[in-house]
């Protein structure tokens, strides 16, 4: 047997569901009706199976505490036992196709959404949405502020000032209190700025009142942020990253500039200004 199809076999071994022996035909298409040619199974049956259990568990262990970085929000609210039986499910659903696994686990707010055990908690795959996006900022590209440059707000024409962005702001929008729901499970220093950080309590009321709200997400440093959308944020945000003048983005948005523009230079999402070419 080569080495890949030996490769192969195992992998079908480890990531099948736990509870017994699955027979062979279930190994399509390895399936094979001698079992001696996998090379995997033979006369230590017994032992090679307490070996792929070992495999398994720590497999099962490694996509738990993967998982738990990933999603700690998830985590805390539907509590860790649960969390690991869904950590086990997405494994054997969805399993690594990398060897890094920072990069699993992004098929979980679909996995969620179709889950009937999980149908009680509906606000869930947008919060897994959430977590993965700030997951990804992990490793997205550095970038230099310059906030001097913002000089250029005093006496410049804004028809030909472009305001630079972080790459990574972008929005996402849920029918439920999603910023509420992820702010309120960071701990109490996560971000000074946020003098109204909401309470349980609070936050319960908004869920129940299904109170639609749109997160803000981006990368302050090397440090992921979250916090509700000022109205007419995420418009104004993205006109910017086209390449638009700050008068043209400022066209038609409720936004408030005076007190987006302090907030925004604070916080790692405004990172300078540029004089457009004319």
């Amino acid at each position: 047997m080569s080495l890949a199809l030996q490769q192969q076999a195992l992998l079908a071994r480890l990531f099948e569901p736990r509870g017994g022996l699955p027979c062979l035909p279930e190994m399509s298409p390895l399936a094979s009706n001698n079992v001696a040619d996998f090379g995997l199974f033979d006369s230590g049956f017994a032992s090679n199976h307490r070996g792929f259990l070992a495999y398994q568990a720590n497999g099962l262990e490694l996509a738990h505490r993967t998982l738990a970085g990933t999603y700690p929000v998830m985590q805390q609210l539907i509590g860790d036992e649960s969390f690991a039986a869904l950590a086990a499910a997405l494994w054997q659903a969805h399993p690594p196709v990398r060897g890094d696994l920072a990069h699993w686990g992004g098929e979980l707010a679909e996995f969620v959404r179709h889950s009937e055990q999980l149908a009680d908690e509906p606000y869930l795959p947008d919060l897994a949405r959430a977590e993965w996006v700030l997951q990804q900022f992990k490793t997205a590209p550095d970038e230099t502020p310059d906030l001097a440059s913002l000089q250029q707000l005093i006496s410049g024409d804004p028809s030909v000032i472009n305001l630079c962005v972080t790459h990574t702001a972008q929005g996402l929008d849920s029918p439920w209190p999603l910023a509420s729901l992820w702010l309120v499970h960071q701990p109490a220093a996560y971000d000074a700025s946020l003098e109204n950080k909401p309470g349980f309590e609070q936050v319960g009321v908004q869920i129940r009142q299904r109170v639609a709200q749109t997160a803000l997400m981006w990368r302050d440093g090397h440090r992921p942020r979250l916090r509700e959308a000022l109205p007419g944020e995420v418009t104004f945000i993205a006109a910017l990253q086209q390449g638009q003048s700050l008068d043209q983005a400022l066209r038609d948005t409720p936004l408030d500039f005076s007190a987006w523009l302090p907030l925004a230079a604070q916080s790692g999402l405004l990172l300078g200004a540029v004089a457009l070419s004319v």
